[in-house]
């Protein structure tokens, strides 16, 4: 078992099944899966988990985390992971324009 499963599971007991899983797609040097969807009852840690568990690969790889609830039409969900991959943030020196706006 590899130290990022041994780390996360620590942190996050009980998880150790959903930590391994998520190893075996991210952390064996294969290449990343296009798309990842965690779906579970509501405060779970599903999000929490993979927040903590991405950083710790030893990857270039982009990545971004996002709600499939707030993402309700395509435009939002393109222009969400496209502010996320760049890093930008709609603020009011922006006029709160995503990326793809500006």
């Amino acid at each position: 078992m590899d130290k990022v499963v041994q780390v996360i599971s620590a942190k996050y007991p009980c998880r150790k099944a959903l930590i391994q899983k998520l190893y075996q797609l991210f952390g064996d040097g294969d290449p990343f899966p296009p798309a990842v969807y965690l779906y579970g009852h509501t405060s779970t840690g599903k999000s929490s988990i993979l927040q903590a568990f991405l950083p710790l690969l030893d990857s270039s790889t982009s990545w971004a985390i996002l709600s499939a609830i707030e993402c309700y039409t395509n435009k939002i969900l393109f222009e969400t992971i496209l502010n996320r991959l760049t890093g930008h943030v709609p603020c009011a020196a922006n006029r709160y324009a995503s990326l793809a706006s500006v």
